[in-house]
């Protein structure tokens, strides 16, 4: 029985995963108590926030079966700035990836990198690439738009789908959880404590690029092993999209995609400069990922209906992950229907109260890590 979970759970669709954790969840209502902080008005940053030591139990209010009913759709009701996001970002990129100015792109750096020593260059210019648009301009779980090209890149190296899924989630989540100028967290956070924005970047920088070595030095090290002997993957197994991957290397850097590549690169640098100092959000960043992608195939060259259904099928590619979201978000909507995310959250710091400064700050990261799960939004934490 217990292999038969083990295999089930192992081979399950995310999207089945999560909706078991949802009836999980759903059930933990009853047996977690209510509760709540009293929230005010920070007069820095306008947001309302936790007032310490409020913490007091209200009226059980457990999910009832309608509200569980309703969860997954309310869940893609709140990610609808993110979906919107995503499939924008997908759109995009699918116009930039018909051109081909993508395979062109890492045909090149595959030309110039191909030899084994060469190839963590590889690995490090990926991993750094995400690490930096999250740490600038809080690129997150958006990352995975790129999921494709990375791991087309990756079996074109003679590496796993992992190695390419293993370069993005560790690059942005460096980025994300170290921070140096970060909107959506490190501006909010500084606000809040009343701390100059950006202070204390340089530390961070420091701290991230720490991070950033130890995480190569782990991939690569899985990487090269799996190169070596494919029976080490951790996904073995090919999806059907990759199974005919093209040799890079053969593709040719033609003028077109230059012109691509510029137009890509200078969304992206308007996009960092309106992130950061001008504080563009969800609606700004997906317009610009929008026009990026109609850009693109004009400048390419494409036809109107090339380009529309370019940029269809490629937001069409992200309908998987915008589910995945909304799943992972009805869960948040059933623990705050219940009013027990507070009482998860004073319950979990319990055990820091009376701890030591230094243990506490350790303390605070696991804390930090387990409240993530619940509530999986840095500017709302």
């Amino acid at each position: 029985m217990k292999k038969q979970l083990v295999s089930f759970f192992g081979k399950a669709h995310p999207l089945v995963l999560l909706y078991f954790i949802v009836i999980l969840v759903a059930i933990l209502t009853y047996s977690i108590p209510a509760g709540q902080y009293d929230r005010v008005k920070d007069p820095v940053s306008g947001r309302m926030i936790v007032a310490a030591g409020t913490y007091h139990h209200i009226e059980s209010t457990p999910a009832t079966f309608s509200q569980f009913l309703l969860a997954v759709d309310k869940g893609l009701n709140k990610a609808a700035p993110i979906i919107s996001f995503l499939l924008l970002i997908g759109g995009a990129l699918g116009v930039i990836a018909t051109t081909g100015s993508i395979e062109a792109a890492l045909g090149k750096f595959v030309g110039k990198f191909k030899s084994g020593k060469s190839r963590v260059i590889i690995l490090g210019g990926v991993m750094f690439f995400f690490l930096f648009c999250s740490s600038s301009f809080g690129m997150g779980q958006e990352s995975m738009a790129f999921a494709p090209f990375v791991i087309m890149l990756m079996l074109s190296l003679g590496y796993d789908t992992m190695t390419g899924i293993g370069a993005i989630v560790l690059g942005y989540g460096i980025g994300y959880g170290v921070s140096v100028l970060n909107p959506f967290t490190i501006a909010i956070a500084q606000g809040i404590a009343g701390v100059p924005y950006p202070s204390g970047s340089l530390v961070r920088i420091i701290i991230s690029l720490i991070m950033f070595v130890c995480a190569l030095t782990y991939l690569n090290n899985y990487a090269t092993n799996v190169k070596d002997d494919p029976t080490k993957s951790l996904s073995p197994d090919v999806p059907e999209e990759f199974r005919e991957t093209k040799n890079l290397e053969l593709v040719e850097m033609k003028a077109g995609h230059i012109r691509v590549w510029v137009v890509f690169f200078l969304s992206l640098a308007y996009l960092i400069y309106g992130a950061v100092a001008k504080g563009f959000y969800f609606s700004e960043i997906s317009s610009i990922f929008l026009y990026m992608g109609i850009l693109s195939g004009i400048v390419f060259g494409l036809k109107p209906n090339e380009i529309g259904r370019a940029f269809a099928q490629g937001a069409r590619d992200m309908a998987v992950p915008c589910l995945i979201i909304g799943f992972a978000l009805s869960i948040n909507t059933l623990l705050d229907s219940a009013n027990i995310i507070d009482s998860i959250i004073y319950y979990l710091s319990l055990p820091l109260r009376n701890l030591p400064p230094v243990i506490s700050a350790g303390g605070m990261v696991l804390v930090q890590t387990l409240v993530n799960f619940f509530v999986n939004s840095g500017s709302t934490q």
